[in-house]
């Protein structure tokens, strides 16, 4: 339930209607205001100064002041390594007035902002003296500012939120995360439902108004039937990452002969179906993100050279040794994009061992060192390549120094376009030599409601307030 702590999108799709930041993105990625009423930025760009809305009340209806945004964004610098990358290990913000803080940089960097508006592991802004008695596994009591306040966690049956009465809603016309939020309903429940039949019969029946999260195999189904209405919503990547760690993996020539003998086209056709789902991309960027657009490296995409790859293969060494492939049914895609790996790398002579495993304990394999050579993520999109997890920024199983200067290069400067043209020269080595995973492609999330739903939106997952169920 402590949104500083977690990237999962449980914790996500529920916690960002009782906590907010200071700022987050519109429908076209652009940075806007939420609890910041404004904001400067000095010239040597290493002092980002903000002015904070006035009157904005805690669900406690204590107000909110620079003391609680300076000690809750401290404590997510803290916590969150990519922030810490991002803007370097010292960053900090401190107190300008009664409603005004300040990050303070050693050195500037180009994503700031960025990574402020994040929808993953977001900077939620919580009172004070909650922030002070913390506990390293998250904050005990839930108190934000949002639209809606906490009432219950009934454990594996729902999370109930209930309207704030006292809520103060930003600005501006509604436009992704930001604008104007009006909590048009008293109530919400989010039920926990993990079965995708038992989810779209409650749909059906009229049990649940919204299914924020539906299967892809559902998707040509409801997108015919006059009772629902149906939408998608770009998460982010399928991407196989590989354990620089492990004896296999760490061997380039191998990495390069899976990368070969991936085809992407059929892993996104099975894990997706519907072509309206998904977009094949080389790029390790989103495609929602224009600024970052490189084409460096593409000829190693979508190959599905099996001849290639063997060639590869035999001259690596490997001797065919079991490659114990990690994956989740819980994300169905994953496991289908799994199914699909490893039949291409069986063609070329891979002794692929698929292990497939429930949420919790695919959380904690997936960072282990000694549970796996390859490891099926769906990666949530970023604003800027310096967030990218597998860079080195959080995921830690294969660090190359080249690409983590260059990140900091990225960081550094002056315009976008420079940042760009390292982005490219770095893209390029990451897949034609260094390449710390297969990227199958980008995806998009089905998101179903009923008829009577109106005024429901998407980004990086379910958008509730302006949202209300008429009839």
């Amino acid at each position: 339930m402590d949104e500083q702590t977690l990237t999962g999108s449980p914790t996500k799709i529920t916690m960002r209607n009782v906590y907010e930041t200071l700022v987050t993105t519109d429908n076209d990625n652009q940075v806007r205001p939420v609890l910041a009423k404004s904001w400067t930025v000095s010239k040597d760009r290493k002092t980002y100064t903000f002015k904070l809305r006035q009157g904005v009340k805690f669900h406690t209806g204590q107000e909110m002041t620079s003391g609680d945004v300076v000690a809750s964004m401290n404590r997510w610098i803290g916590l969150y390594k990519v922030a810490q990358v991002s803007m370097g290990e010292d960053a900090h913000f401190v107190a300008d007035g009664k409603y005004g803080a300040k990050l303070i940089l050693s050195t500037p960097s180009i994503g700031v902002m960025g990574l402020l508006a994040t929808h993953k592991q977001f900077p939620s802004i919580m009172p004070e003296d909650i922030v002070k008695d913390a506990k390293p596994t998250g904050v005990t009591e839930f108190i934000g500012t949002g639209p809606y306040k906490y009432v219950e966690w009934k454990k594996d049956q729902y999370i109930h939120l209930t309207r704030f009465d006292d809520y103060s809603s930003p600005d501006g016309e509604p436009s992704g995360l930001s604008g104007k939020r009006n909590a048009e309903v008293k109530d919400l429940y989010f039920d926990i439902v993990t079965d995708a039949a038992t989810q779209l019969a409650g749909l059906q029946t009229g049990k649940f108004d919204i299914a924020p999260e539906v299967t892809p195999d559902a998707y040509e189904w409801l997108k015919n039937a006059p009772e629902f209405k149906v939408s998608s919503y770009t998460i982010g990547d399928l991407v196989f990452a590989f354990n620089f760690k492990s004896p296999l993996m760490g061997n380039e020539k191998i990495r390069k002969a899976v990368q070969i003998a991936t085809s992407s086209s059929d892993i996104m056709d099975v894990a997706f179906g519907s072509p309206d789902l998904y977009k094949l991309k080389p790029g390790y960027m989103g495609t929602e993100q224009p600024a970052w657009k490189t084409t460096a490296g593409s000829d190693t995409y979508d190959q599905g050279n099996a001849a290639e790859a063997k060639k590869l293969l035999a001259e690596s060494g490997y001797k065919g040794q079991p490659v114990r492939l990690l994956t989740t049914k819980e994300n169905l895609y994953q496991y289908k994009g799994s199914v699909v790996l490893q039949e291409q790398l069986k063609q070329i002579g891979m002794n692929v061992d698929l292990r497939s495993v429930e949420w919790a304990t695919y959380g904690a394999l997936s960072k282990d060192e000694k549970s796996f050579d390859i490891v099926s993520a769906g990666i949530t999109s970023v604003s800027d390549p310096t967030q990218l997890s597998y860079l080195g920024t959080d995921w830690t199983f294969g660090e190359s120094p080249r690409v983590l200067d260059n990140l900091q290069k990225i960081k550094a400067a002056d315009s976008q376009e420079e940042a760009t043209k390292i982005w490219s020269e770095t893209q390029e080595y990451l897949r034609e030599e260094y390449i710390p995973v297969i990227m199958a492609g980008e995806f998009r999330q089905v998101a179903a409601t009923r008829s009577n739903v109106e005024g429901y939106t998407s980004q990086y997952g379910p958008i509730v307030w302006n949202t209300k169920v008429t009839g």
